[in-house]
């Protein structure tokens, strides 16, 4: 089973979302929705092929490494996350398949049981 403490962990200690995402031609931005402050600049050094968040100066230093931890890890987390989910829909419907299969046996010693009752009467 999946641990979601670590992901719970980034989420709780990055800046509250929801998130934008705005591109141009030298970077991707992430804006925070409620006042669309910068969260984090990456920008894409083409010499050395990285990449490089600069923090806004509204976001602390732990905020803005929480936020980093918590983008790099998406990638990872994203595709776990529905991997469990996936995992958890179809067991969901294994219970609710039993489930169907105990009731329809159920109704039928309930009406084997009524009849039998009946004609001892």
């Amino acid at each position: 089973m999946l641990d979601l403490t670590p992901i719970k962990e980034r989420c709780e200690k990055a800046t509250p979302g929801p998130w934008k995402a705005e591109k141009s031609a030298e970077y991707t931005a992430y804006l925070d929705d409620a006042d669309t402050s910068w969260i984090a600049t990456p920008i894409y050094d083409k010499l050395a092929n990285e990449v490089a968040c600069v923090p806004d100066d509204q976001v602390s230093g732990d905020e803005f490494e929480a936020n980093l931890a918590l983008l790099a890890n998406a990638r990872t987390d994203i595709p776990a996350l529905i991997a469990e989910v996936e995992r958890l829909r179809a067991e969901n419907e294994q219970y609710a398949t039993f489930e169907r299969q105990i009731s329809s046996e159920l109704d039928r010693m309930i009406k084997k049981a009524k009849s039998a009752f009946e004609k001892s009467q």
